[in-house]
């Protein structure tokens, strides 16, 4: 029998979420709507589970979003911006098939201390740069969002 072990998601720790689009696809293109909607969608699963955003950095084909779980609602975010994503670029693209790769899980990263975020948080802004889209990051049109020092640690 297989079974597999649930990830622990612990209150008050903060995050690194990522996930691929289905066959990398480039479903997050750089369009002022395509940001608008994956925006909406993000704001109603962060109100759903109380999740502090503080980065958010959406590149072609995936995302990064580092967050602290307050509550350990951590899956619920997750289901809920998958699900408004994947309805809402399907009705955008006038698709129906599946939006994120279904053999790949969401990755939870657990970061650690104020370096590891800052570290962490540098790099997914700036991966677009890395990956050749745009010269410099605030060039990139999907979504990017960055609060610096809103980062809470209360361990």
């Amino acid at each position: 029998m297989f079974v597999t072990k649930a990830r622990p998601i612990v209150p008050n720790t903060t995050y690194l979420l990522t996930r691929n689009c289905s066959e990398r696809r480039f479903f997050l293109k750089p369009d002022r709507d395509v940001r608008n909607l994956v925006g909406y969608c993000l704001a109603l699963a962060q109100a759903e589970s109380k999740i502090e955003l503080h980065v958010v950095a959406t590149n072609i084909n995936h995302y990064h979003i580092e967050a602290t779980d307050t509550y350990g609602l951590l899956p619920e975010f997750s289901y809920c911006f998958h699900k408004y994503v994947a309805k809402c670029l399907n009705a955008f693209y006038q698709r129906r098939e599946s939006v994120w790769m279904s053999t790949q899980k969401t990755g939870y990263t657990e970061l650690g201390d104020d370096g590891a975020v800052f570290k962490q948080a540098v790099y997914s802004i700036t991966n677009v740069v890395k990956d050749g889209l745009v010269s410099r990051s605030e060039l990139w049109e999907v979504l990017l969002l960055w609060r610096p020092g809103s980062y809470t640690f209360n361990r």
